[in-house]
């Protein structure tokens, strides 16, 4: 039984857009001097500047695109979005994930530093597969950002038969504020999951 756990385009332009052709239905909205159109990724529209100039442009999502709040930063692939839920006043939750399951979340609190919570995070995070089961191995962990700050925590792999999944708990914090950082993988989609993990904590900024 398997077990499945879980540019913007800048016109520095003053003009006066006139278009060249009817544009379709979009999902994105371009406004060039008051002027609104709607555009869909990936196609190439016209126009004509005031004093009778052409121009052409094409919206593209980057291959890789950065998110970025006051507390932190990190990159992540550009077909895969990144959602922030506020559970609380105090607690924001960013959370990635693949088609494949693979993910990772961070909670950023700002009235308390959550490093106490590493343990509790992680048994929550298992529980159901204890439950079923599977062995659960810790080792304690640390990982730097790229900007120098050191992250502790624990990595732990659950293990039942030939099916193992693994986990990443690590939290920063000072006396007022600070994260827990989450990923977990399947060793099923490593080969092709692993990077999309590898680059959020390989260029992760923490800013306080």
């Amino acid at each position: 039984m398997k077990r499945n756990v879980c540019g913007t385009a800048v016109l520095a332009l003053c003009l006066l857009l006139l278009a060249s052709a009817a544009l379709a239905q979009g999902n994105y909205e371009i406004v060039i001097d008051g002027k609104t159109q709607e555009i869909e990724l990936g196609n190439q529209y016209s126009g004509q500047t005031a004093s009778g100039g052409n121009f052409s442009f094409t919206v593209r999502k980057k291959a890789q695109m950065t998110y970025a709040d006051d507390l932190l930063s990190f990159d992540h692939p550009g077909d895969k979005v990144v959602t922030e839920s506020r559970l609380d006043k105090d607690l924001v939750q960013l959370m990635c994930n693949s088609a494949n399951g693979s993910l990772y979340m961070i909670q950023e609190y700002t009235s308390m530093d959550p490093s106490m919570l590493v343990p509790l995070m992680l048994n929550e995070l298992v529980k159901e597969q204890v439950n079923y089961g599977y062995s659960i191995d810790k080792q304690q962990t640390t990982r730097t950002t790229a900007n120098g700050k050191k992250l502790s925590g624990t990595r732990a792999t659950a293990r039942y038969n030939s099916e193992e999944m693994y986990y990443e708990v690590l939290s920063y914090g000072s006396k007022d504020r600070g994260l827990i950082l989450v990923s977990a993988i399947d060793k099923s989609f490593l080969e092709q999951d692993q990077a999309f993990l590898d680059l959020m904590w390989n260029t992760l900024k923490i800013n306080f």
